[in-house]
């Protein structure tokens, strides 16, 4: 393992190495959105009505959820691409 692939960054890097990099630069895409609507959710949800509030909790949950959702997804393509890159170098 050389110095570019040690920490985290150089983990979720090493995500795009696969022919499906695009796919993985998508997650991202949707990990950013779902981060800012988490925000405004939460915002919204301290700054409405004590009536409307149980809307924006919900939002706020589920937009919670799609983040993690999401955010576990990039980390499982992306273990799984340095496990056949490893595969592929012991085959060698």
């Amino acid at each position: 393992m050389n110095n570019s692939e040690q920490g985290l960054f150089g983990y979720l890097k090493s995500g795009f190495s696969s022919g499906l990099g695009w796919l993985i630069s998508l997650g991202y895409l949707l990990a950013f959105i779902f981060a800012g609507l988490l925000i405004f959710c939460g915002y919204k949800f301290f700054t409405v009505a004590a009536d409307q509030q149980l809307y924006w909790g919900v939002c706020f949950i589920v937009s919670f959820i799609a983040q993690v959702a999401t955010k576990l997804w990039i980390f499982m393509q992306t273990n799984h691409n340095r496990v056949m890159h490893e595969l592929r170098r012991l085959k060698k």
